[in-house]
């Protein structure tokens, strides 16, 4: 099972390029529940933190899900996770989580 470091709902314009300049980070310390945490450590609002350094870590078990609460109905176009994989020394031999 992997590590989400940050869940990005971007809103922004209808080309890359206007894109770029125009996007705005809509999930950023907004209401999140998570299916499971690893631990206190690790909790859900890390995932919404802004902060690339923190993250939140579920439970070792499938399936796993997190929720974000944008306030309002939002046209989102660039949805972003970032999975981080948990490091060599702590995944069960011969595979992943």
């Amino acid at each position: 099972m992997g590590r989400l470091a940050l869940a990005s709902f971007l809103a922004g314009a209808a080309t890359p390029a206007a894109a770029a300049s125009t996007q705005v980070l809509l999930s950023q310390d907004r209401p999140v529940v998570v299916s499971s945490t690893e631990s206190s450590v690790f909790p859900a609002g890390a995932a919404v933190d802004g902060d690339q350094n923190s993250r939140w870590s579920s439970a070792f078990s499938d399936p796993q899900w997190l929720q974000v609460d944008l306030g309002s109905a939002r046209e989102v176009r660039c949805p972003a996770v970032t999975r981080r994989s948990p490091p060599a020394e702590s995944r069960p031999p011969g595979g992943h989580r």
